[in-house]
């Protein structure tokens, strides 16, 4: 081992060590802050289903207490039931897991001192970290200096952190804590990168660290069509207009407007706003229906132009902060193919599950979603070639990460091999 290897895996032993004693959150108090979420969220969802009501909309049953999407009820799905498994998803079963124990905290430790690869394994670490997403979080803030750099005040951080990952529901087999943790990995590979060390500032480092914890908070396993279609509170409240990612971003917001969870509360109120109004960005970005729009414009700065400059254009810089968060969000295809394949399954799972669900209304079954007619590899040759690759091809000319592309290249030949066999 050589002297920079050494010297970073005493880093992450002594970060490490730091973040497994915050782990352990006082059951008491964990299961207090749980239950005061789960209040909030049960008033903020009579309050939209109120408002639903008063401009004469049908309430959904999906921002109801009664809901499929129960926020906080652990009803995981086993991979071989019904309900939507046809891929046989493996996802975390309990909310505790298991205990820490001398090796676990080893395993972990050695984990988060490898967190920089881009094969870094967040299923193992899903199934060892007692609060996958808090743990990753708390690292990464320790590690890069975020917490000295703006005195962030250590139990408010905490608290905020467990409430957001308490958000994340436990029953949605894609988008949860797990995925945002992914996210959040991804991104923190993206900002480290050779080619764009020195190139960002703290305060963006982390508003983007922020907004990918947040981006899918509270998401209900169902898309923005679907919202609209039911003609859910968030939809009418968003007026369907990027209904998820404003929600998301709202309503993990308010818990930083609480004191005890502001782990902005020592910052100046410019760098305040600034993180804010990245997070606001960021989170937003994700909508795919403005994935293009945003997509062209970089690659017309970067391509066609040649007029990219990222450290003197301000709008370059918010440009590229939403590319990242997007190639973030969608890096699963750009990981080997056993983390990508097992990130399919999930993914997949939910797409089903709201196919049933549309079908169960009378609706018409959203694009990929319906199980009787959809193959799981064209779906996701499709989203190589749309979304993916474009993306990723663009990205890498600022950020250069090369294994990506290559990644998402061996991938596709797969599935065009799966394609193959099935003739079709």
């Amino acid at each position: 081992m050589g002297l920079a290897e050494q010297l970073a895996t005493t880093e992450a032993a002594a970060v490490t060590a730091a973040v497994l004693a915050a782990t352990n959150v006082d059951e008491e108090e964990e299961e207090a802050v749980v239950l005061e979420a789960r209040a909030s969220q049960a008033q903020a969802e009579a309050d939209a289903a109120g408002r639903v009501q008063v401009f004469g909309g049908s309430a959904s049953t999906l921002g109801s207490s009664e809901s499929i999407g129960k926020a906080w009820e652990p009803k995981w799905s086993s991979g071989n039931s019904g309900d939507g498994a046809m891929m046989g998803v493996r996802v975390r079963r309990t909310v505790t897991a298991p205990p820490l124990t001398a090796d676990n905290k080893h395993k972990i430790h050695s984990l988060l001192a490898n967190v920089g690869r881009w094969d870094w394994d967040v299923f193992q670490f899903e199934e060892l970290a007692p609060k996958p997403l808090y743990t990753l979080a708390l690292f990464l803030f320790h590690k890069a200096g975020l917490m000295s750099r703006f005195n962030i005040p250590m139990d408010k951080l905490r608290h905020f952190l467990v409430r957001i990952e308490a958000g994340y529901r436990t029953d949605v087999p894609y988008h949860n804590s797990t995925h945002a943790c992914d996210v959040l990995q991804a991104a923190h590979c993206f900002v480290t990168s050779d080619a764009l060390i020195g190139r960002l500032s703290d305060l963006e480092v982390l508003g983007a660290y922020l907004a990918t914890i947040i981006h899918d908070y509270d998401h209900p396993g169902y898309n923005n069509q679907h919202l609209i279609a039911i003609q859910s509170p968030q939809a009418v409240l968003y007026n369907d207009r990027s209904v998820l990612e404003n929600y998301h971003v709202s309503a993990a917001w308010t818990h930083i407007c609480k004191d005890e969870n502001n782990l902005l509360a020592n910052m100046s109120p410019d760098d305040v706003r600034a993180v804010r109004e990245q997070c606001i960005d960021m989170v937003l970005a994700t909508d795919l229906t403005s994935h293009f729009s945003t997509l062209s414009a970089f690659k017309n700065k970067v391509f066609a132009a040649g007029t990219f400059d990222l450290l003197n254009n301000h709008d370059d810089r918010i440009l590229f902060w939403r590319v990242l968060i997007k190639c973030a969000d969608v890096s699963n295809m750009g990981r080997e193919w056993p983390l990508y394949w097992r990130w399919c399954d999930r993914i997949m799972t939910e797409f089903f599950r709201q196919g049933d669900e549309e079908k169960r209304l009378g609706l018409p079954v959203s694009p990929f979603m319906d199980r009787q007619t959809v193959l799981v590899h064209n779906v996701q040759l499709s989203f190589c070639d749309y979304i993916c690759t474009p993306t990723f091809e663009a990205f890498n000319q600022v950020a250069g990460m090369p294994q990506i592309l290559q990644n998402i290249l061996k991938n596709r030949e797969t599935l065009l091999m799966m394609k193959k066999k099935e003739g079709r």
